[in-house]
């Protein structure tokens, strides 16, 4: 079993995780996508949190990679 990333929200669009720091409309999503880019196993879960409460759990970072990539292509096509 993958050990978990465990990264921290604040507010709307800040995320913090393993000594990176996101700020982007969607946060935990462009997380992903730098922890991939650092070059982490794209297999590991990340378990993003607000203050104590559970915000999102995603199964891998890989998808939620693959995620933000999605919504980033999506967001250019519509403009």
């Amino acid at each position: 079993m993958k050990e978990d990333i465990i990264a921290s929200v604040v507010g709307c669009d800040l995320c913090h995780a393993e000594g990176f720091t996101v700020r982007h409309n969607a946060p935990i999503l462009a997380m992903c996508r730098t922890l991939v880019d650092a070059g982490y196993d794209p297999k590991r879960p990340l378990l993003a949190f607000r203050g104590t409460e559970l915000a999102m759990h995603v199964k891998s970072i890989g998808y939620g990679a693959h995620y933000a990539d999605r919504r980033r292509t999506a967001q250019a096509n519509s403009d």
